[in-house]
């Protein structure tokens, strides 16, 4: 890897094709610069600010390189890249350098409460959680006790469900409906007397 060949432009030799009938690919280029931008508009030559992260990068092109070599998958390596990716892109949105402690702390705390509102799954979470500790521990040699403090969460998440059928609805509704019509006059009949009432009554 040459790195004065990268700074001249756009480096052929930082981009792994992964996955040919998906087109996955791994484009390295884009981590130097903020906001992680596409390899269509690295390509069009568009000006990009520096992310002045280099030796990490290239320390993790390099752990990449030598992963494959050893036989790990290029599905592994795929989604390894795609967690790192989103993580830094992530980390420029909220302008704090990915690679210290609190900045894992802050996207975990991020995803806990996405987690938290229904817009993450729990096996995405935990997904995301293993995969950056592979890279933070394995490829970049960053403390792994980092991650001490971040949550796992439970696997067994249950999806909704319907609880009626479309049938079993259209048999109970007039039921409600009459229920509803007749204890709300008598309740409209004497609203003292059931406010008041015990709870047993």
């Amino acid at each position: 890897m040459n790195k004065v060949t990268y700074l001249s432009g756009w480096d052929k030799d930082l981009y792994f094709l992964m996955d040919v009938s998906h087109n996955r690919y791994c484009d390295f280029n884009r981590l130097f610069y903020k906001g992680v931008p596409t390899t269509k508009s690295l390509h069009k030559k568009n000006t990009f600010k520096p992310a002045n992260r280099d030796n990490f990068i290239f320390q993790l092109i390099e752990e990449y390189e030598q992963k494959k070599e050893e036989g790990v998958s290029d599905s592994t390596l795929y989604h390894l890249f795609y967690s790192i990716t989103n993580y830094i892109k992530w980390c420029d949105s909220e302008c704090i350098n990915p690679f210290n402690k609190n900045s894992i702390e802050s996207h975990f705390q991020y995803l806990f409460e996405q987690v938290r509102l229904g817009n993450l799954k729990n096996t995405s979470y935990n997904r995301k959680r293993s995969n950056l500790l592979v890279i933070f521990r394995d490829y970049l040699d960053l403390p792994a006790n980092w991650f001490r403090d971040i949550p796992s969460v439970g696997r067994d998440q249950l999806e909704p469900f319907e609880a009626y059928t479309r049938s079993d609805l259209n048999q109970l509704l007039p039921f409600l409906r009459q229920l509803f019509n007749q204890t709300s006059k008598q309740f409209l009949k004497n609203p003292k007397k059931h406010i008041e009432a015990h709870r047993s009554t």
